[in-house]
């Protein structure tokens, strides 16, 4: 039986779920971090206030759209693209099957409120939402594996729908969590992995029918879905 590792800077152990560590015993999420000393954030910042004078409108329709939870992330990139850029967004959310905070309630409220934005909420299908965590959490040990996929597809399938081509999500967890070593602001590979893991005929074979895997349905590449984290450097605690 091979003995628990530990990364030597964190101390994050071998047991977390795709966790990569190098010959030294760093693990990949520390290696990448380290790499943020070498980039040039004015320059990415300027990118991005780029792409964002690519996609402002002068109609007052929506210039981009944001998925936010309403914590202090969606806080931070609702600030970031409305006040610091100009920018004119759409908030969406999906919606978990759990029961709300007061707290939880107030923080999406607010990120509507401080910021002035207009906001939709899309929700799973509730008695759908029961069967399909029992399901998953039987199978995987992951009761929102389903709604989770939902919160990356689902969104950017509005923004499409809506004419929408530009919207954001906040950092990229894969390389900041240290699961690959590939920095990219592009979305659209860890979407097509989340359809891959949505293995529909496991659902069907246990009676989960078409109409209700529609919130699995892949958008098409009409939208640019981007990671603000790429073009600023994302630090979770310093958003409180």
């Amino acid at each position: 039986m091979n003995s628990l590792r530990r990364c030597i800077k964190c101390v994050m152990p071998d047991t977390r779920p795709g966790s990569i560590f190098n010959e030294e015993g760093v693990c990949l999420a520390c290696v990448n971090y380290a790499k943020r000393s070498l980039i040039d954030w004015n320059d990415r910042y300027e990118q991005l206030r780029q792409l964002c004078e690519k996609y402002k409108r002068t109609d007052g329709y929506y210039d981009c759209a944001i998925g936010v939870s309403g914590g202090k992330d969606s806080h931070f990139i609702v600030h970031t693209l409305k006040n610091e850029l100009g920018m004119n967004p759409l908030l969406i959310t999906v919606a978990d099957p759990f029961t709300k905070t007061g707290v939880g309630t107030h923080n999406l409220n607010n990120v509507m409120e401080a910021f002035g934005c207009d906001h939709i909420t899309y929700t799973v299908n509730p008695e759908f939402s029961k069967r399909i965590v029992r399901m998953d959490f039987k199978d995987f040990g992951e009761p929102l594996r389903f709604i989770e996929m939902v919160i990356y597809i689902a969104p950017v399938r509005i923004a499409e729908s809506l004419g929408i081509p530009l919207i954001f999500y906040g950092e990229n967890p894969a390389y900041d969590y240290g699961t690959t070593d590939t920095e990219s602001p592009d979305i659209y590979p860890h979407i097509l992995g989340m359809g891959n893991k949505a293995d529909a005929s496991r659902y069907k074979e246990r009676g989960i029918t078409d109409k209700e895997l529609n919130p699995l349905i892949l958008p098409t590449k009409n939208t640019m879905p981007i990671y603000i984290g790429y073009y600023v450097p994302w630090e979770s605690t310093k958003h409180l």
